[in-house]
């Protein structure tokens, strides 16, 4: 509202003019929200890289954007591709930015998906729905991880940084000292890594049943009443769904592009500084 009312006072925007329930609200939303999910990854790209190729292409009298477009852009594409990934994946998802930012021209894939759940209460169909978005991200994940990664890098760049990179440390900067473990880790980190295991996967389990669950759709329950595929069926039936997953696919790129090219020179910011 701030900015708007500026725009508005230096007489960029007229009276008139208003940015909230429009799509330009929720790519600006989703693109700020995402801004480090791109920075961070290519920022790890771009430390990756061997400056003594960047210097020798100055020696060969590169210039500074030959340098960047044939050395830099090329080494740190895993980089680039796994933040345009990870912004992918959860700008599809969103739905809390389309409902505040938007309205009902900006609704999304998850919106629909909430409808099912919250408004709906058709459980089967939602989670049928929610399945069929999971697995094709994960298809994505896997053709980037086959296609696009090189060495590792850029496969796990948030595990990347959480190990070292953001610690001044880096990966193979030589052996790290070996660590005397005391009695009680041993116990603490099993038993950490079951409870987020089983936080993270018991949702999963619980929405693949109602998905195959022949189960009445308006009802929660978790008994087993038969096999069934009808409630993939159903999707076809969904109001507003093709519209929903067009414009998520259509603001998911919009923000990833703006994000790309916002996050690539903050990267490089903060890759020159170290």
């Amino acid at each position: 509202m701030l900015v708007v009312a500026t725009l508005k006072d230096i007489g960029l925007l007229g009276e008139g003019a208003h940015i909230l329930s429009t799509p330009v609200a929720v790519i600006t939303g989703l693109t700020y929200d995402a801004l480090p999910w791109m920075a961070l990854p290519i920022y790890v790209a771009l430390e990756k890289i061997d400056r003594d190729q960047v210097e020798a292409a100055a020696d060969l009298y590169a210039s500074g954007w030959q340098q960047f477009r044939r050395v830099i852009l090329p080494l740190s594409a895993p980089g680039v591709y796994a933040g345009i990934l990870l912004v992918g994946i959860a700008n599809i998802g969103d739905y809390l930015s389309a409902q505040i930012l938007g309205g009902p021209s900006t609704t999304m894939i998850g919106n629909i998906i909430q409808t099912q759940y919250v408004q709906n209460g058709d459980y089967p169909v939602a989670s049928a729905l929610s399945l069929v978005l999971m697995a094709a991200l994960l298809l994505c994940v896997f053709v980037y991880a086959k296609v696009v990664a090189q060495d590792g890098l850029g496969t796990v760049p948030v595990l990347a940084i959480a190990i070292g990179d953001i610690s001044g440390k880096g990966i193979g900067a030589g052996a790290a000292a070996p660590v005397r473990s005391r009695p009680w880790t041993r116990f603490l980190l099993p038993t950490y890594v079951f409870v987020v295991m089983a936080y993270t996967l018991v949702p999963i389990a619980v929405m693949v049943l109602y998905t195959f669950n022949k189960a009445p759709n308006q009802r929660l329950t978790f008994a087993w009443q038969g096999f069934t595929t009808e409630w993939y069926g159903k999707l076809f039936e969904v109001a507003d769904l093709t519209q929903a997953l067009v414009h998520s696919l259509e603001v998911a790129t919009i923000s990833s592009i703006i994000a790309t090219a916002l996050g690539t020179p903050a990267a490089m910011a903060l890759a020159r500084r170290r």
